[in-house]
């Protein structure tokens, strides 16, 4: 499996996130971040959060996009939540 680390929007311009998971470990956030980009996602890790790396699916600027995209992961990603930032 190729390792894909680059963003795939501009994280700073975001202000809602959709994350799929946290990860202590590195190597599992890359796994993560890999597996949501072979499933057609423009999925990014973010900045640690304490010990922990977010990875999200994908970010938004208004909380309306953001709320109506995590209604259709939460469909198959029951542990999908949103950040804000």
């Amino acid at each position: 499996m190729s390792t894909v680390t680059e963003a795939a929007f501009d994280v700073s311009s975001k202000k809602y996130f959709i994350i799929g998971g946290c990860f202590e470990v590195p190597e599992n956030a890359e796994r993560f971040l890999n597996l949501l980009k072979e499933k057609g996602y423009p999925a990014s890790k973010l900045s640690k959060l304490g010990r922990l790396t977010p990875v999200c699916y994908n970010g938004y600027l208004t909380k309306e996009d953001a709320l109506a995209e995590l209604s259709r992961i939460k469909a198959h990603d029951g542990n999908a939540w949103l950040m804000a930032k």
